[in-house]
């Protein structure tokens, strides 16, 4: 299938501008494949299962990897949800950097903030798409 290139990989400072990502302000309330549909559709990438060296990811479009979150209440509180959430995103993080693609969370709410340290900590890109 064909990389849709001319779509550039977001900087941590751009993403929170928002700027390369104004077309989601319609995802508040889309959940699960619906949102990783509506994300793929709006990006003009591809919606996944996108499997690499073992790891699914939620879509790419262009070098950019990304994975659907659209609750975060079993992550943020049930410790073993959490590890498992570390364990994958960051192995998701490695495979793309082995890849040469970027890597990115997009979630159609708030992120908690101890997981966003955790992310901004490991330096894995986020967008919360929120009202």
């Amino acid at each position: 299938y064909p990389f849709r290139s001319y779509i550039p990989c977001p900087t941590r400072q751009t993403v929170k501008q928002s700027q390369p990502f104004e077309q989601l302000k319609g995802a508040q309330g889309i959940k699960g494949k619906d949102f990783e549909k509506f994300l793929a559709d709006q990006l003009e990438g591809e919606a996944g299962p996108i499997k690499l060296y073992g790891r699914e990811f939620d879509g790419r479009t262009g070098n950019l990897l990304w994975e659907a979150k659209s609750a975060w209440n079993k992550i943020a509180n049930d410790e073993a949800a959490l590890h498992k959430f570390q364990a994958t995103t960051g192995q998701q993080q490695q495979i793309a950097q082995m890849t040469n693609h970027e890597f990115m969370i997009f979630s159609n709410g708030p992120i908690p903030i101890p997981i966003k340290a955790w992310l901004a900590k490991k330096q894995i890109k986020f967008f919360e798409v929120v009202k």
